[in-house]
């Protein structure tokens, strides 16, 4: 009994030892990009290495290995633009960003390895949309146009141009005094803050007494964001229009207000680190001309 037991251990140890073993590996992460577009993603570490990590689809979907970056840490994403390219640059610690000529760099967030389930980038200008090309089947045959016949002048005036621009889309000499975007509405709160771009808005409404609404701003380090705002032309009382701007973390780094009709309003802020400036308003925005710069 006792050697059939030794050698019922000595088989059991055997199938241990030769045994394989399994390495685990990190899960894919799943890559969401918005607009969607075909976007690559891109690792910067060790100073200038880079390393394409995937491309998304047209939808803006893909996945990354989760091994390669499982011990990076926060990663700071770039939206980096050259002309219709766009990639979003993933940037370790110990990561540099080179200098293209003719591209563009702009902050649009982190991504923590091991603590985001998905990585989601939120572009701060469109990928331009490729043309519709019409199905020669489809395609119905050419008429000759009719030509009118002759009649008197018209006295109808022309129509007045259009001012406003698709959303998204910055109006050509957009200004406090010229075409704008309506202002969109506001967050109740910094984590649900609509993004704003560098353009010329114009408040739709007034907001309740007492509360406030966020905005955000993308910043790369070393940035100044310049924002102006004239009151709207109209009698007051009593209340009044209130701005403030926060920094990344949420803390006030300047405020303004006035309840005088058509006056100028101005607060800067330049960025110490990459990532999002907030704009708070409050009171009568309706009307109000508000433009963003970046410097």
């Amino acid at each position: 009994m006792y050697q059939r037991s030794q050698h019922c251990a000595l088989v059991a140890a055997m199938v241990l030892v030769g045994a394989p073993v399994r390495a685990q590996s990190a899960p894919s992460v799943p890559v969401n990009v918005q607009p969607a577009g075909a976007v690559q993603i891109v690792l910067v570490s060790s100073n200038a290495a880079e390393k394409v990590l995937t491309t998304t689809d047209q939808k803006g979907q893909g996945s990354i290995d989760g091994a390669v970056v499982a011990k990076l840490g926060s990663l700071d994403m770039i939206e980096e633009s050259c002309g219709s390219r766009k990639r979003v640059l993933l940037v370790a610690s110990n990561g540099k960003v080179a200098d293209r000529a003719g591209c563009s760099k702009r902050s649009i967030g982190t991504f923590v390895s091991g603590t985001d389930r998905t990585l989601k980038a939120e572009l701060f200008t469109p990928l331009p949309r490729p043309a519709t090309i019409p199905d020669p089947a489809q395609a119905k045959p050419s008429t000759p146009p009719i030509q009118p016949a002759e009649s008197a002048p018209s006295s109808q005036k022309p129509t007045a141009a259009i001012t406003s621009a698709p959303a998204g889309a910055c109006p050509s000499g957009a200004g406090l005094i010229g075409p704008k975007l309506d202002l969109p509405e506001g967050g109740k709160t910094f984590e649900e803050a609509p993004l704003l771009r560098e353009c010329a808005y114009r408040g739709l409404k007034d907001v309740e007494s007492g509360q406030w609404i966020y905005y955000k701003v993308s910043l790369v380090n070393g940035q100044v964001l310049k924002v102006t705002a004239r009151t709207r032309d109209t009698y007051f009382y009593p209340r009044q229009l209130y701005l403030r701007l926060h920094g990344p973390n949420g803390g006030r780094v300047g405020d303004t207000s006035s309840n005088e009709s058509s006056t100028i309003l101005e607060l800067q802020y330049k960025a110490g680190e990459s990532g999002f400036a907030y704009l708070a308003v409050a009171d009568v925005v309706g009307g109000t001309a508000l433009q963003i710069s970046i410097q």
